[in-house]
């Protein structure tokens, strides 16, 4: 008696755990479907579930339209229902697991293992950090063919000499110099994968190797950036600008103020241990520590305007009040806040930067990554308009821009880490290299 009633304990319990995970199945499969049926961007999927404040973004193709039909995305049904629910799984997965009480504790925990076994290795199901020196962490690439950055880059520039536009690809170094040693068997393939990229348009595309610009000046190359992030410092940014420069200035005719952004030109303030980056977030604060930064600001008379629409911010002012996002800095929280993002608020899609201080009637446009949120201020405290566009965001015509703000010179400047291969599934770097020539 007492084990037929078990068993019937026991098939409630397992209908209950099928119907439970019916319910999750219909949830992954149903909600989705009517997300798609509704044409939400993966923006509001965001604000459906409350998962993240997301800076809403600006339609741009309505006001650069793209020439050619064929360049806007046209995705199928099919192909859009199956996106949105990979994207809505992505999501409740990962806030699921990272809004759960003591998360951020949980992975420190869990590291502590690696720490007492001298493990230099941390990582995941989807991703590793390699610890290289003393509380120093990176991520290693992978070999990849060069044959699409390099055809996308030379036919770009080609279009731009159509234009009588001049054009240079700036290569930002990857974090790691040629001869770095790395723990075990592992190779990073990332400088390869650069050298191969410059041999390929070298003689068809101008270019600036930052790389060498590191070895001449005698620079510890790993010195230059964040152990716990894949920057380079802003002290590193601000060098790159000044080498950048006397090569503008010494090859093209921009007459750049290059006075203003010399190393004596700035104060220096210096945020302890407020700063905890991308990699030392990865493998937490068991293995990382939380390191300085530091804000570079002018100590001279500057008056700027700076555009950003996403923002809706339109404000002149000094280089205090016009390029620096200060409410980043006011925070200390290593899991949540970027503070590398205070300059030039963050990775946005487009922002126009006026200096009513420089006279030269120059305009540059300047195709960044991250890399360049620590180069563009400083560009701009030189020339008089400065353009800078992520194509990671910016959803509109590229050329429809540059015949519109008609440009004197266009900036592509990449770090080695976001070289890409025509099957890369790194959607985000793709989109820098695929919406080049659109």
């Amino acid at each position: 008696m007492k084990s037929e009633k078990i068993e019937c304990i026991g098939s409630f319990i397992i209908v209950g755990i099928l119907l439970i995970m019916m319910i999750i199945s219909l949830l992954f499969t149903i909600l989705p479907k009517i997300l798609v049926g509704l044409n939400l961007s993966n923006d509001k999927i965001n604000n459906f579930f409350q998962i993240v404040e997301s800076t809403p973004k600006i339609d741009f193709e309505k006001i650069y339209p793209f020439e050619k039909k064929e360049f806007k995305k046209n995705t199928s049904l099919i192909n859009k229902y199956l996106n949105t629910v990979d994207y809505v799984k992505n999501k409740l997965e990962g806030n699921t697991s990272k809004g759960l009480y003591g998360y951020e504790k949980l992975i420190e925990f869990s590291y502590i293992y690696n720490n007492l076994i001298s493990y230099k290795i941390v990582s995941n199901n989807l991703d590793s950090r390699i610890e290289v020196e003393d509380g120093n962490f990176t991520s290693i690439g992978k070999k990849k063919d060069m044959s699409y950055c390099s055809n996308e880059l030379i036919n770009f520039s080609n279009y731009l000499e159509e234009l009588n536009i001049k054009n240079i690809y700036i290569q930002a170094p990857f974090k790691l110099p040629k001869d770095q040693k790395i723990p075990l068997i592992y190779h990073d393939y990332t400088n390869d994968n650069m050298d191969d990229l410059l041999n390929m348009i070298s003689g068809k595309v101008n270019y600036i190797d930052l790389r060498e610009n590191i070895k001449n000046n005698n620079l510890n190359h790993l010195h230059l950036f964040f152990k716990t992030d894949h920057h380079w410092l802003p002290e590193t940014g601000l060098w790159a600008s000044q080498e950048i420069s006397k090569y503008l200035n010494n090859n093209y005719d921009l007459n750049l103020e290059i006075d203003n952004i010399a190393s004596d030109k700035f104060n220096y303030n210096v945020y302890e241990n407020i700063f905890l980056g991308s990699a030392g977030r990865f493998v937490s604060l068991a293995n990382a520590k939380p390191e300085n930064m530091t804000l570079i600001t002018p100590n001279y008379y500057t008056k700027l305007n700076i555009k950003i629409p996403q923002l809706s911010l339109d404000k002149t002012g000094t280089y205090d009040d016009t390029l620096i996002d200060w409410e980043q800095l006011q925070y200390k929280n290593y899991y949540k806040i970027d503070q590398f993002s205070s300059y030039l608020y963050g990775n946005k899609q487009l922002i126009e930067i006026k200096n009513e201080n420089v006279h030269n009637n120059k305009k540059i446009l300047l195709l960044k990554d991250s890399f360049s949120k620590v180069v563009a201020p400083f560009l701009a405290l030189e020339n008089e308009y400065l353009s800078i566009i992520d194509l990671r965001n910016f959803n509109g015509s590229l050329k429809g821009y540059i015949k519109d703000y008609n440009p004197d010179l266009v900036i592509v400047m990449y770090n080695g880490s976001l070289l890409v291969d025509e099957n890369d599934k790194n959607e985000e770097a793709y989109l820098l290299w695929d919406n080049l020539n659109k």
